[in-house]
């Protein structure tokens, strides 16, 4: 979201979304015209049949009599449930039965990993003289080994590998962006498919992701990972990972929850050295470390590198993917990777004299085992603990409690006032129809049975004239055929105003979320967020519709039998009044009870699918820490405790039931009785027509007040909506007419920063405290500071994304004047983490559609992906998956930079987005970043910090404040420093710092130059 929000995509992805919804939702609105159709059956399946029946009896010259016409009438409303509810929900529960079987069928007969080790367990092997011998040592041994990340691939990711490791050394696997260095340990660990060769291990494997995994538990539980805790053994992997410090910060020590709801956040180095401390922690011979060093300052990197990696794991075969060499000592080894295949082993040494071009922007070749790591980021984790779950924002505590504003709420997003009186009308006239179809019926037969009486002495030679029954006919009939016009009026009316009110509240509800405040976003989990867009909104889609529908057109059955039967005796006023005062009292016991199981339902549902969600996640890391059986016993525990509470909500259901139709039956019997010894003198149909009605309570009354109770739950989902339809939001995305700015603006790209500071959330500490600043039109700035020092919240205050007080200026002009939009579109900004659409590739490199083909190839060509984009299938059109998972990171972060290029901004940000790639890519962009930005401002977040060196400002920070600032020859020269003392007393690290500054103060001769003029 941040990412959205600095490349002011609000608009465009909310438009999108938009887009994809209505195409959601036009599905929908064919599944509920079905739906509307099939619920309208209830309300005149019954009448149509007995109209039928009774039309061809009398057509076929017999006469009707209470006896015949209301024991059909029983049997047909008996018939109703199975026929018109049942079966037709039937054969639609079927089909979507069907449908998810088969998916699961699908995800059944996929590919699976074998549970057989196969070619990948200790094998034995011949040696020369052909005698067999089993190699015991740990080892890694890989002959011709060629791989691919699926079988639909034309080409091999990994071709020809080999290669023999052995404990007691470190072996670093390097290379440019796509050459491999993660297959390999994919390879190893047989996440994919082998075509050739053979993989030959010996000894247990740890695995240490690239992309730090931290599920929902306390520090240690994501430590130990299902491992024994030993207390000697944990002291030495924390302070060898770098973490002791850090939990003597947490306020529950290493018992602090992290991940999830409730967790506190995480820095990114932090999650990398959790992660790398499960790794080192797990009792293994062969470790293999996927560049955890990448998300972590130098010096945090230079002791994990000699306390960790050359320390606790230095009898072991250690594997470390990094792109820096400057952690590696002349005779560690190094495996050079180039399209696949192993280009270079041997000592560092050995590659260097090759001039490949892989050393020679690393820092330093660390000399001297560093005796302390810096302090990590105490106040960023004070900071953090506020940030801990306080009951998510924007949930309601008692989501229990509907009222009528909610349900206005709910029918305006979908009616105005004139479809709201439509609905109305159209739900009370069926009921209108068909109560006085009924009614009529009742009258026909009395007269039928007065003229047969009458004339009961006398051959019926068609008993009252035609006239007469034909105008009864034409009236039952037409009354009838209203009652299903009229029901399928409803209900598509119905429908297409729930789906309207469904479309607009997920337009009202996103466009709150991508406008919210970071504050929101750091208090509220994004499975919270998650849920309301799959769950609430399922429910809102599909189940509230029909249990609403359900629910008044029961009410109004119920309202019409309660007019109805009354007519036929004054007395029956009395039992109906009880036995509504009765189901009212259980409707409140039951939804009372109803609400919380499916409340506790809800609650114990959240922890499957965090526990899913976190297990995907770092499905590999699991796999390789072998420890499957531990999470599956885990999630069947969360299923288990979920399916008893599915299972008492639907006992209590069928419990409910049972009792509504035993006062059903015991109101029919009173009625009954009525007639039998009170109103002796009934007419045989006056007493059928009260019968029958009150047994057809008997069917749908107990469905009505469960389907009340239903859209009492059901309106939860809409609450929760609402809630977010009303979050704190930022500034207007657009300035106000009254700010005027110049077109073109900015056009020098000058910044002041005066008396700024920030804090995330009103009741946050400040993470800036009082910072002035000036930057000049043109300035390379670079801003460094250990972890914690709130350099990424100097960039959060330039866009604000925070509380700030205090004033930004632009070329002059007032940020906090302008609209959110209009300033942050441009600001270019390129992030640790790129930023890629899923879809075609044009979409990340044009999102809005504005350039011809032309630019975009001029720009590829710029970040030399020109060649790389044109081979690929679609080429611009190339369909970029989720995250940008089928392209490197590397070659991510140049179509980002490819992206920026095409901006043509004044203003351009670096947020430590060189900091997980080669050198060869990170070459590449500071070249870039030179001559396509040469007349911009360049502000630069940097972890090696010899990459900012060729800056006309460094701003040093500490602690949410500026402790430094000038040109770095300058600050260099102060042994008693901040940027100096940054080096740790690397005294080869401060003059490649000092050279590469002096160069670059020499080549501008005026530092702070102004390239407007």
């Amino acid at each position: 979201i941040n990412v959205i929000k600095m490349h002011a995509l609000e608009s465009l992805v909310s438009d999108f979304i938009s887009l994809l919804r209505r195409k959601e939702i036009n599905v929908f609105k064919k599944l509920s015209y079905v739906r509307g159709i099939m619920n309208s059956f209830p309300m005149f399946h019954t009448r149509l049949t007995t109209t039928l029946t009774i039309l061809t009896y009398v057509l076929l010259g017999n006469f009707i009599t209470s006896k015949k016409v209301f024991v059909l009438t029983s049997y047909l409303n008996i018939l109703q449930a199975s026929v018109a509810t049942y079966f037709p929900e039937g054969i639609s529960q079927m089909s979507e039965f069907f449908v998810s079987i088969k998916r699961i069928e699908e995800y059944l007969l996929s590919d699976e990993k074998s549970k057989e080790e196969g070619t990948y367990k200790p094998q034995i092997i011949k040696s020369s003289n052909d005698n067999l011998f089993t190699n015991l040592i740990p080892h890694i041994k890989m002959v011709d080994v060629c791989a691919k990340w699926d079988s639909t691939q034309s080409e091999n990711v990994l071709d020809g590998i080999n290669m023999y490791l052995i404990p007691g050394k470190v072996y670093l696997l390097t290379g440019a962006v796509g050459a491999g260095k993660t297959a390999v340990f994919q390879a190893i660990l047989g996440e994919i498919i082998i075509t050739s060769g053979v993989i030959d291990i010996e000894g247990e494997i740890s695995y240490t992701s690239q992309e730090p995994w931290i599920f929902p538990g306390s520090v240690r539980q994501n430590i130990l990972f299902g491992s024994v805790f030993e207390k000697s053994k944990y002291n030495k992997v924390l302070r060898a990972c770098a973490l002791d410090m850090d939990l003597e910060s947490l306020p529950l020590g290493d018992l602090t929850e992290i991940g999830g709801k409730g967790g506190i956040a995480l820095s990114t180095g932090q999650k990398a050295r959790i992660n790398l401390a499960r790794s080192v922690y797990k009792e293994a011979s062969i470790y293999l470390l996927d560049d955890p060093l990448s998300a972590v300052d130098l010096n945090v990197g230079i002791f994990l590198y000699r306390h960790c990696i050359k320390g606790l794991l230095k009898d072991n075969v250690v594997i470390l993917i990094s792109h820096q060499l400057q952690y590696v000592d002349n005779d560690d080894n190094v495996i050079l990777l180039e399209n696949g295949k192993v280009k270079f082993q041997g000592p560092k040494w050995e590659l260097e004299d090759l001039h490949l071009g892989f050393t020679k922007n690393s820092d330093s070749n660390v000399q001297n085992e560093q005796k302390n790591y810096p302090q990590e980021r105490a106040e960023s984790i004070k900071s953090s603990t506020s940030t801990m779950d306080r009951g998510n924002v924007g949930l309601s505590k008692n989501k229990n409690k509907n009222n009528l504003s909610l349900y206005q709420s709910y029918l305006k997003s979908g009616y105005g006032r004139c479809m709201l009186f439509v609905t109305i009308i159209m739900f009370t006239l069926p009921q209108v129809f068909g109560s006085f179809g009924d009614f009529w019926l009742s009258f026909w037969v009395n007269l039928e049975e007065n003229h047969y009486f009458l004339n009961s002495t006398i051959k019926y030679d068609g008993g009252i004239p035609k006239p007469s029954r034909e105008l009864c006919i034409i009236i039952f009939g037409s009354l009838v055929a209203a009652t299903a016009l009229a029901s399928f009026i409803r209900s598509l009316i119905y429908y297409c105003a729930c789906m309207k009110a469904s479309l607009n509240l997920h337009d009202q509800m996103f466009k709150s979320v991508t406008r919210a405040t970071i504050n929101f976003f750091n208090e509220t989990s994004a499975g919270s967020i998650l849920t309301r867009f799959s769950k609430d909104f399922g429910i809102i889609d599909e189940q509230l519709p029909s249990a609403l529908h359900d629910f008044l057109q029961i009410s109004l059955m119920a309202v019409g039998i309660i007019v109805v039967v009354p007519t036929t005796d004054p007395w029956l006023l009395i039992p109906s009044a009880i036995a509504f005062f009765i189901f009212y009292l259980l409707r409140i016991i039951y939804i009372s009870t109803s609400n919380n199981l499916r409340s506790l339902e809800g609650s114990t549902r959240s922890p499957i699918i965090t526990h899913l969600t976190a297990t995907l996640q770092g499905l590999i890391t699991v796999r390789s820490s072998k420890v499957e059986k531990i999470l599956t016993k885990e999630f069947d525990g969360h299923q288990d405790i979920h399916s008893s509470t599915w299972y008492v909500y639907l006992a209590i259901n069928r419990g409910f039931a049972l009792w509504l139709d035993l006062i059903c039956v015991l109101y029919n019997a009173v009625i009954t009785l009525i007639f039998v010894y009170i109103d002796k003198s009934a007419s045989g149909a006056n007493v059928g027509l009260a019968i029958t009605q009150a047994n057809g309570l008997t069917g749908i009354l107990q469905w009505g007040v469960r389907q009340s109770a239903e859209v009492d739950n059901n309106m939860v989902s809409v609450k929760r909506i609402l809630d977010y339809t009303n979050l704190e939001q930022e500034p207007p995305l657009r300035s106000t007419a009254g700010v005027q700015v110049l077109a073109g603006w900015p056009q020098r790209g000058s910044i002041e920063f005066t008396n700024v500071s920030i804090r995330y959330g009103i009741h946050g500490p400040w993470v800036l405290k009082n910072i002035n600043v000036s930057i000049s039109p043109c300035q390379k700035v670079g801003i460094v500071g250990r972890t914690g020092a709130g350099k990424t919240s100097l960039i959060a205050a330039l866009f604000r994304l925070a509380d700030i007080e205090g004033m930004i200026k632009i070329d002059g002009v007032d940020t906090s004047l302008l609209g959110l939009h209009d300033f942050r579109s441009k600001i270019t900004v390129i992030t640790q983490e790129p930023f890629l659409f899923s879809g075609p590739l044009r979409k990340s490199l044009d999102p809005y559609d504005i350039y011809p083909d032309e630019r975009l190839w001029a720009a590829l060509e710029e970040v030399q992906l020109k060649e790389f984009v044109k081979d690929l299938t679609g080429g611009l059109n190339t369909q970029i998956t989720e995250g940008g998972s089928n392209v490197s990171v590397g070659q991510r972060q140049l179509i980002c930079l490819a992206r920026a290029i095409l901006n043509e901004n004044k203003i351009v940000v670096l947020d430590e987005s060189t900091s997980n790639i080669d050198y060869k890519t990170e070459a590449l962009i500071q070249k870039t970043l030179k001559t396509k930005f040469s007349d911009c401002t360049v502000l630069t977040i940097a972890h090696r910090i010899l990459t900012v060196m060729d800056s006309d400002l460094i701003i040093v920070m500490d602690s949410g404040t500026i402790v430094e600032m000038g040109h770095p020859l300058i600050l260099l020269q102060n042994d008693e420093g901040f940027l100096y003392k940054l080096t740790e007393g690397n005294k080869e690290l401060a003059e490649k710092m000092f050279n590469m500054a002096k160069k670059n103060y020499e080549e501008n001769l005026v530092p702070m130059h102004d390239c407007t003029s």
